[in-house]
Formats: C-alpha cells, sequence, structure tokens
C-alpha cells in the first residue's frame, strides 16, 4: 500500500465470507481496481499473489481474469492490483444444470421370485463432479426403496446401477399369474424401458411394471382339451361310417334273380 510519496506499507489480510448468493450463483460484489481517493489522496493497492480457496462442491462460472494457476479448487493471481471477478454456480444449481444438459436412459427388471426391481440409469451429455454424484445418488435412495446401488463411468456417460424393492400387488385367474410391481423415480428420463414386463408411467414419475405368467397346469389343461376333442372327432367319423347301408354296384338294377333249377309251368288257355 502506498501510503505518501517516500512512504508505503506492507499489509497481508484475508477476507473470509464475502461472496454473496442469490440461490443460483455466488458471486463477489466488488471486483476492479484497489485504488480508491480518500480526502483528495488516492491510495494505490497492489499485491504480489493473491490466492482465493474455492468453495467446497462449488463449480465456477466465472474467473476474470484467468487465475495464473487453477487446482484443487484452489486460484491463484500474480503482481496484481485488482480483485478478480468471482462468480461460482451453488451445488443445488449445479445439480440442476447437469440434469438440464443430459440426456437421461432407465432400464428396469422385474424378478417375481426375488421381489425386487434392478435398474441401470444412464446419464450423458455433461461431466458430472462428486458433488453431483452424491446429490444424484441421494435422489435416488428419498424417491426409491434402495437396497444398494452404485455408479461408474462409461463412455462418457454417468452409469447409476443399482436394486430397490417395490411395492407389488398380485393377483391371478384361472390361466395367469399376474404381478404389478410400483416404484417412484428420482424425476423425469428421456426413454424408459421394462426388461420382461410392460410399464406404465403413473403422475409424480411413478412407474407401474406389470409382468404375467402362464400357468403351468392350465397349458396342461388346454392341452388335455385338444387330446379329447381329437380323440371325440376320431370316433364321430368312425360311427358315421358304421351306419351308412351298403352301395349297389351300378349296371345291377332289374337284374333277373338267380337260377334255382325249378321252372314254372306256362299257363292252360281258358274254355279248354
Amino acid at each position: 500500500m502506498k501510503v505518501l510519496d517516500n512512504w508505503s506499507a506492507v499489509v497481508t489480510f484475508a477476507l473470509a465470507n464475502f461472496l454473496v448468493s442469490d440461490g443460483k450463483v455466488l458471486r463477489c460484489p466488488l471486483s476492479g481496481s484497489l485504488d480508491f481517493v480518500y480526502k483528495g489522496h488516492v491510495f494505490d493497492y497492489s499485491w504480489d499473489k493473491l490466492t482465493l480457496i474455492l468453495p467446497k462442491d462449488y463449480q465456477i462460472k466465472n474467473l476474470a481474469p484467468v487465475p495464473d494457476d487453477l487446482s484443487d479448487n484452489v486460484a491463484v493471481w500474480k503482481d496484481g492490483s485488482f480483485l478478480p471477478i468471482i462468480e461460482l454456480y451453488t451445488p443445488v444449481y449445479s445439480y440442476v444444470l447437469f440434469l438440464n444438459s443430459t440426456r437421461k436412459e432407465i432400464s428396469l427388471l422385474y424378478d417375481p421370485e426375488e421381489g425386487y426391481v434392478q435398474f441401470n440409469a444412464t446419464f450423458t451429455g455433461a461431466n458430472a463432479t462428486p458433488s453431483i454424484i452424491n446429490q444424484l445418488l441421494a435422489s435416488f435412495r428419498a424417491t426409491m426403496d434402495v437396497m444398494s446401488i452404485d455408479t461408474r463411468q462409461e463412455n462418457g456417460s454417468l452409469v447409476v446401477i443399482g436394486v430397490a424393492r417395490p411395492e407389488v400387488a398380485y393377483h391371478e385367474t384361472s390361466s395367469e399369474k399376474v404381478w404389478k410391481a410400483m416404484v417412484k423415480l428420482p424425476g423425469a428420463f428421456d426413454s424408459i424401458s421394462v426388461v420382461g414386463g410392460t410399464y406404465v408411467l403413473a403422475p409424480d414419475h411413478t412407474l407401474i411394471i406389470t409382468v404375467t405368467e402362464k400357468k403351468s397346469n392350465y397349458r396342461l389343461y388346454a392341452y388335455g382339451i385338444a387330446v379329447v376333442l381329437v380323440i371325440a372327432a376320431v370316433i364321430l367319423v368312425k360311427k358315421k361310417g358304421a351306419g351308412k347301408e351298403p352301395e349297389i354296384p351300378e349296371g345291377s338294377a332289374g337284374a333277373s334273380p338267380p337260377e334255382t333249377g325249378e321252372q314254372e309251368l306256362p299257363e292252360e288257355p281258358e274254355g279248354r
């Protein structure tokens, strides 16, 4: 700090909690030159090194001028006389930006024997920071009865893999067993697929999965009826064949009866 023409002072200072949030962006209300006027005298401030430790889980929107060094959430400027422009996205808004800028797909499989739903959700199109991943996992846990869940990076996408316990309704008919498994998704997805069943998307991102299984005894029953019908048809055909009269060969109509060896005598004329 330059005090007078021939005097100067070296001041070491630190500023804490000087960023102000509007719910979306955390920013410093002061930026620009450190010169100021007091009682007609201009005081010039300069520094050899300015170190800014960014708050945890906040993404950078703007740092100007560009820091000389930026690593591990620490920005460093050298030889300046200004306060840099500092703008950071809040963790919640960073999460919203991530969801809005990614394509979201989910595939589900309901296993009636085990009674759980396996799901595989893919988020493509934006980088997921550790803070975003934690919030994403928290959203799944908050809406689904999660038994296990994990993430992995795959071909530039974030993949969430898990197993959840659904609410299940069951009924059966004479021929089928029907399960309806209901799970609530953590939000809207661009693509939904269900393996081994069908689904209906209800309000509030609730998914109803239907799995239908034919009864094995119904198959045997159906096969038995088919066999009985075939046997009955064969018997009916045979009965019809046995009840028919034998046909007279062609050319035999009007034929004389066979000779027996006896001949009739001619009648004598009347009057004799």
